[in-house]
């Protein structure tokens, strides 16, 4: 009986076809196209073996992704007041409260680092912010030259799954030139 056997395997064996034979390498398993078990079974197979390389296909480019580069990406305006830099930074700190921005960074140096609230449009799409870098430079003992940078940030994941703020391309600067108007009028 046993003979038998061995023998209708290795007969099965010789009667697979070329495209069978990888099949067969990876489970062991002679798949016979006569026989309609072996045919519906190798066509399954085939078809868990094409899905999971499409799934494969798209999931792994969406995963994990590099940070972008963010260079040239954020927007500066510039003016001079005609205040002393003690004065200057006094007024910013008060237009930054004024308008409701968080305010993460002041520095008596000159510093500040300011966003705006997080948006979330049709309540649907990725977070984003804006980030209000400002910086006080004493051009000379009553003048101080005040720099807004924006830049505009959005809430994702990078490479190894940290979530966390990350910088894009700055598209408009009403925050800037906002706080740059209402300290224009503050200090005169």
């Amino acid at each position: 009986m046993f003979k038998r056997l061995a023998g209708k395997r290795i007969a099965r064996s010789l009667r697979c076809t070329a495209a069978n034979c990888v099949l067969e390498a990876l489970t062991g398993l002679c798949y016979n196209p006569q026989s309609n078990g072996d045919l519906r079974m190798m066509m399954t197979l085939s078809r868990y073996i094409v899905c999971s390389l499409l799934l494969v296909a798209m999931v792994l480019p969406g995963c994990a992704h590099a940070k972008r580069d963010t260079g040239g990406f954020a927007m500066e305006d510039t003016i001079t007041v005609n205040k002393n830099l003690d004065d200057t930074w006094q007024a910013t700190k008060a237009v930054l409260r004024e308008m409701d921005l968080e305010i993460y960074t002041r520095d008596k140096r000159g510093e500040f680092v300011a966003f705006t609230d997080m948006k979330r449009y049709l309540k649907l799409f990725t977070p984003r912010r804006t980030q209000l870098s400002i910086k006080l430079e004493s051009v000379s003992a009553n003048s101080t030259k005040v720099t807004v940078e924006t830049l505009q940030q959005v809430y994702g994941v990078t490479l190894l799954t940290y979530p966390d703020w990350h910088d894009r391309k700055t598209s408009d600067n009403k925050e800037a030139q906002a706080i740059i108007e209402a300290l224009r009028a503050k200090v005169s």
